[in-house]
């Protein structure tokens, strides 16, 4: 990648299309039916704590090529990555075992 990552943070409640490196920071929240597009040769980098939650009808669409793959990782400089580094994406639903009354 060249240049600084694009950072997000907070509530996402718009559809987006993402490229080359984004920098998720804290829980990134997509709503109210938003879809974010994510371009193939992207990077989405991961900071420490950090999580990306898809609530409310929101979708991902992530489709990479071959020779230009999405890739989800560590915002941890390569070699001091570990599981757990981030959250990761969270898909949350309306179905009957995801949600209940409490």
């Amino acid at each position: 990648l060249s240049g600084s990552p694009t950072p997000k943070s907070g509530t996402i409640s718009a559809s987006e299309t993402w490229s080359g490196g984004i920098l998720l920071s804290g829980t990134v929240n997509v709503n109210n039916g938003a879809v974010i597009t994510v371009q193939p040769g992207t990077v989405v980098f991961g900071q420490r704590g950090s999580s990306l939650f898809f609530t409310g009808g929101a979708s991902l669409v992530s489709n990479g090529e071959v020779g230009n793959p999405v890739c989800f990782t560590s915002a941890a400089t390569p070699g001091s990555r570990f599981p757990g580094d981030w959250g990761g994406i969270v898909m949350v639903g309306n179905g009957v075992t995801t949600r209940n009354g409490t």
